[in-house]
């Protein structure tokens, strides 16, 4: 009797020890949850003095594992592993449509994106923002957009990163919460910037600079704001305006040049001249490069290329070109494994087929869409056979169009041997028979093969890649030489005289003085024959209306 007195008493005592645990572990969460948002710092202390191990309630350690993941990121400590985070998904899995399952399912998120497995960070994500509209809550709201935009941007999906980051701007709008509010806003402009539109940009961090509170208050949001306003001159060529931002951005000591800045401030010094400076900013670029962000290393291959061809280095032009190509070569492989947009178009069809499932309208569902995919695979080879008709049809028309230029270019080769000074054509049609010949033997090629698509559509393309080599850069300038060589330097004094003309003007007028017919120039501008003559005679009444001292030079070569 006195045993089981006694084993009572003990079961009392650890069922009350193991109550006041837990008691106390909760108390902490509970204090943790509260500083938050206010002071991470002090909240991660907080956690990180409970012994995770001791906590022996799923319930407790589901929640831990939430406030731990998300101490871990407002601290900005990018956590890579999982392993954390899944204990809080598999807890709340079964509160679907919870804010608990919500979070869970963003900050997993958010370690898939650290350790760039996009492909899952994105059904994550998408699921966590679907639960967030259902919630009505627009702060998460924008939090879940802002981590797809991201997303998007990094496995650039230009339109869709946009898409989600505008979401993210007007939920934290409707949130009023003016700090993730303005930030977004800078990310939205860096979105554009990336997508090739520095005005935008600029109209963006202009207003932030006049009207965001923390444009005053946060010196790292105004370096970021100084840092778009750089890239976004930088975009549009304006260096001197660039190099002004990039001083004041280094006035905040708080703003760090990153790799890339250092990168383009050298591309910025090279276009100036400013040779030495400039591969000091390289120098210092490769020491800041972080090897695992692809965007840093392209930054400085691509000024290390363009300091090559400011000082006439053609080895080193043509190994970092190909080193360039290389690895975009293998990010975009690298990207295509892991489709974001295609797995989130895979988590919603995944949703769909549940609440089919919830509905017992799955034999319904899977009969309406066989003959849905039964009818778009008809539609798709109906369209397929009438693209691949109207494909050869053009391919017929372009090939008879390329060997009309090629008997025209041969006929001037036998007019011209007759026309002893003729120097110039002479030249130029010298320059431009050598491709033309071998286009020549590919059209053999092409009318031998009869009736074979695949081939003939495989010998135009080499044909069209010819006709690409001759129009390009190096070519067009052999041209222009000869031209400037053989008429006391026209095109130089043309250019002189009429600065506000473009440079595909300049080239077509080189053309012209050159004695390329209508149709060559057309093939080397890819205009139709048309607007040759319409260009032609624009360009003849802005000459005739100029004050130039050599209207009818220039008049006559067009003539």
């Amino acid at each position: 009797m006195r045993n089981i007195i006694l084993l009572y008493i003990v079961l009392i005592i650890a069922s009350a020890t193991g109550c006041s645990r837990h008691s106390a572990a909760d108390s902490t969460l509970d204090r943790a949850d509260s500083l938050m948002e206010s002071r991470p710092d002090s909240d991660l202390t907080l956690l990180r003095a409970i012994d995770s191990s001791s906590l022996s309630r799923r319930a407790t350690c589901a929640r831990y594992a939430l406030l731990m993941s998300q101490a871990l990121d407002k601290n900005y400590i990018d956590v890579t592993s999982d392993s954390l985070i899944s204990i809080a998904t598999a807890y709340y899995a079964d509160r679907s449509d919870s804010p608990e399952l919500m979070k869970s399912l963003f900050y997993r998120a958010r370690t898939y994106y650290n350790d760039s497995r996009f492909d899952r960070a994105t059904i994550d994500a998408t699921h966590a923002y679907e639960i967030a509209v259902k919630l009505d809550d627009p702060f998460w709201t924008g939090k879940t957009a802002d981590l797809l935009a991201d997303i998007f941007c990094e496995t650039y999906n230009k339109e869709e990163c946009i898409n989600f980051r505008k979401t993210a701007v007007s939920s934290y709008a409707s949130a009023s919460n003016n700090y993730f509010h303005d930030w977004a806003l800078t990310n939205l402009a860096i979105d554009y910037i990336n997508n090739e539109k520095p005005e935008k940009a600029l109209s963006i961090t202009d207003s932030l600079m006049q009207n965001s509170a923390f444009a005053f208050q946060d010196s790292s949001f105004t370096a970021q704001c100084l840092n778009i306003m750089f890239q976004s001159h930088f975009d549009k060529n304006q260096l001197n305006d660039a190099k002004e931002f990039i001083y004041k951005m280094s006035q905040y000591s708080s703003k760090q040049f990153t790799a890339a800045n250092y990168s383009d401030m050298a591309i910025i010094e090279i276009q100036l001249g400013n040779l030495s400076t400039a591969k000091s900013y390289i120098d210092s670029a490769v020491i800041l490069c972080d090897t695992l962000k692809i965007q840093d290393i392209i930054a400085i291959e691509t000024a290390k290329l363009e300091f090559a061809r400011k000082t006439g280095d053609i080895y080193g032009q043509s190994e970092l070109t190909e080193k360039i190509f290389s690895i975009q070569n293998n990010e975009i492989r690298k990207i295509l494994k892991q489709s974001a947009i295609g797995v989130q178009r895979d988590f919603y069809n995944h949703q769909l087929m549940l609440t089919l499932q919830k509905e017992n309208r799955i034999k319904k569902s899977i009969i309406t869409w066989s003959i849905l995919s039964l009818i778009i695979f008809v539609a798709l080879l109906l369209l397929f056979i009438t693209i691949i008709k109207l494909k050869n049809r053009n391919l017929e028309l372009k090939m008879n169009e390329v060997a009309l230029l090629s008997a025209e270019i041969n006929k001037r080769d036998s007019e011209t041997d007759s026309v002893n000074d003729n120097r110039l054509r002479n030249m130029v049609d010298k320059l431009l028979s050598e491709r033309f010949t071998l286009i020549n033997k590919f059209f053999d090629e092409y009318y031998e093969n009869g009736d074979s698509p695949v081939g003939k559509t495989a010998i135009f393309n080499r044909v069209e890649k010819e006709i690409k080599n001759l129009s390009s850069k190096k070519n067009l300038n052999e041209i222009e030489c000869l031209v400037n060589e053989t008429l006391d330097d026209i095109i130089f004094r043309f250019r002189k005289e009429f600065p506000e003309l473009s440079s595909d003007d300049v080239t077509f007028f080189m053309l012209n003085v050159a004695g390329l017919s209508p149709r060559a120039i057309g093939l080397f501008l890819k205009i139709k024959l048309k607007t040759v003559y319409t260009k032609k005679a624009r360009l003849k009444d802005r000459i005739l209306n100029s004050t130039s001292t050599d209207t009818d030079e220039f008049l006559a070569k067009l003539s």
